[in-house]
């Protein structure tokens, strides 16, 4: 463990963003890996309708801390989780929420391109049909709606019954961003989504985040930390399991409170 590891031991997390309803109260959680103890002590409030992103070096615990809000981990052996996660002021490890239904409110979208080896139509329809909607005017309208929502309609309109393996890397994950936008959810959970794309089409999904972002509460785990200063309203940087700071997205990043922020923000810790 480096110096200034240890020094932080001894420091509390700073965190610096207004106060509102949040849409995702995180109380004291902490999480484990068998005997491997992943996330520290962390408490932080995620407001509704705004970008927020994770920042942080490679193994500190941002994509377990994003699988904690739809409880992807349930399906890891020997993971546990202690402390509360609150989604509108519902616990959602309790049986308050059926599991189903927490993660069409709360999607999805991961670091590498998955779509299902189906067309392109029943690539967006799946999460519907799971749901018991049958009716195709109802999901006609839906695929077309989360489609233009992904920015990916114009160019696949008329080939919606293509197999959606035939789209390129970056409409592949503009495809899934709108297969996770069909069940509408309230939040959406983005691990990387940019990190196997060429810059064009990182472009392109970075003003997709931006305009998601005006709509619904969107939680961004990415390495970049300019991606995140373009992106996103708020940025938590987390190291070695603690959230460190959390703050505006242009504070933490051109002013932070910090020591070890301003050591990963300046290029310092990789």
């Amino acid at each position: 463990m480096t110096a200034e590891a240890k020094d932080y031991a001894e420091i509390k997390s700073i965190v610096d963003i207004p106060d509102g309803t949040p849409e995702i109260e995180v109380d004291d959680i902490n999480a484990y890996y068998g005997n491997k103890h992943v996330l520290k002590n962390i408490s932080m409030k995620i407001l509704p309708r705004r970008v927020t992103a994770l920042i942080g070096p490679s193994g500190c615990g941002k994509s377990t801390f994003l699988r904690v809000l739809n409880r992807m981990n349930d399906y890891i052996e020997g993971f546990r989780l202690e402390g509360k996660v609150y989604f509108k002021g519902i616990d959602i490890y309790s049986d308050e929420i059926p599991i189903e239904e927490l993660r069409s409110r709360i999607g999805m979208v991961f670091q590498k391109p998955n779509p299902f080896p189906q067309s392109i139509y029943d690539n967006v329809a799946f999460g519907l049909r799971i749901r018991g909607i049958k009716k195709k005017s109802i999901l006609d309208e839906t695929v077309e709606w989360a489609l233009q929502q992904s920015a990916l309609w114009d160019e696949v309109k008329d080939r919606l019954k293509d197999n959606a393996y035939s789209l390129s890397g970056g409409q592949q994950q503009r495809l899934c961003i709108a297969r996770a936008l069909a069940t509408k959810p309230e939040v959406l959970l983005m691990d990387e989504p940019t990190s196997a794309l060429d810059p064009i089409a990182t472009t392109r999904i970075e003003k997709l985040i931006s305009e998601l972002g005006k709509e619904m509460t969107v939680i961004l785990v990415t390495h970049n930390i300019h991606q995140a200063g373009r992106v996103s309203h708020y940025a938590a940087f987390f190291y070695l399991g603690h959230l460190v700071e959390y703050s505006d997205t242009k504070k933490l990043l051109t002013a932070p409170s910090h020591p070890l922020t301003e050591s990963y923000v300046t290029g310092r810790m990789g």
